[in-house]
């Protein structure tokens, strides 16, 4: 799991893509059709990916991109993510965490 913080631990202001966090979740281990991979983002909503067919090789090569909304500066954020095999094996827990940065801009004088 990468938070998309440009490798400093900060999320500023060009990390965002059209204001949203992004993170990629790339499972160490290979997936297999029939895994689940589940994502905890950071406030606490998850997302599941089924793997078939037609996602398996660009999970194992790419990951899974996801994006979220910023939290207000100065949040700490993680992001967690897990896969569940076939025959309900659960992976160990991936985490990232990084900090909202000042992506604020100054109002107007």
């Amino acid at each position: 799991v990468v938070i998309n913080d440009g490798g400093d631990g900060v999320i500023n202001p060009t990390d965002l893509v059209n204001g949203k966090v992004t993170a990629t979740v790339k499972p160490t281990e290979p997936v297999e059709e029939g895994d689940k991979v589940t994502i905890t983002l950071p406030n606490g909503s998850t997302q599941e990916v089924v793997v078939d067919g037609s996602n398996k090789d660009d999970i194992n090569t790419n990951g899974i991109v996801v994006e979220f909304d910023k939290p207000a500066d100065g949040t700490d954020v993680e992001l967690t993510a897990t896969v569940t095999d076939k025959a309900g094996n659960k992976s160990p827990e991936g985490s990232d965490t990084s900090t909202v940065g000042d992506t604020t801009a100054p109002t107007a004088p």
